[in-house]
């Protein structure tokens, strides 16, 4: 039996559905800003057509992405576009930087239970469980708080 064309992308489609999950990553990177036409430059690429050349971004280097594919790096080189640039990363450089991504780290951890705290308990939950989890978010309120003081006498 021979498939259609439509019929065929239904069954990738759900294929690629029910092994779709979802995933946080953290990579140590190095980034400088550099627009897209730069970077082809800068690989010795010519830029395709269709691309604007003059979309910002940032050239990015992973530390541990994979091997160097550019004789000036010791990692892994790709190009970002901004906007997705700056979803992805945070500057870290300085022990302030990093104080501020502990900051913003843990006030959507605690934005998160609260949402979740404001549905009522749930039944997979038991009641020490949910006990448990209200003292958690307690905890990170107060340790918000000394994060807070700590970046303002810096």
């Amino acid at each position: 039996m021979i498939l259609n064309r439509r019929s065929l992308m239904d069954k990738i489609i759900l294929k690629l559905n029910e092994n779709w999950f979802e995933y946080r990553g953290v990579k140590h990177v190095y980034a400088a800003p550099m627009t897209l036409g730069e970077y082809n430059k800068y690989r010795g690429w010519d830029i395709p057509e269709n691309e604007d050349p003059n979309k910002s971004g940032y050239l990015v280097e992973y530390t541990d992405g994979g091997p160097p594919n550019h004789p000036d790096h010791r990692g892994y080189v790709s190009w970002s576009p901004a906007e997705v640039f700056a979803n992805s990363y945070q500057r870290s450089g300085t022990p302030k930087d990093r104080l501020r991504v502990e900051q913003a780290e843990l006030l959507e951890r605690i934005s998160k239970a609260q949402a979740f705290i404001n549905k009522g308990k749930p039944d997979f939950l038991s009641n020490e469980a949910w006990g448990l989890l209200l003292d958690q978010v307690a905890i990170q309120n107060q340790e918000y708080e000394i994060l807070c003081k700590r970046y303002k006498l810096m």
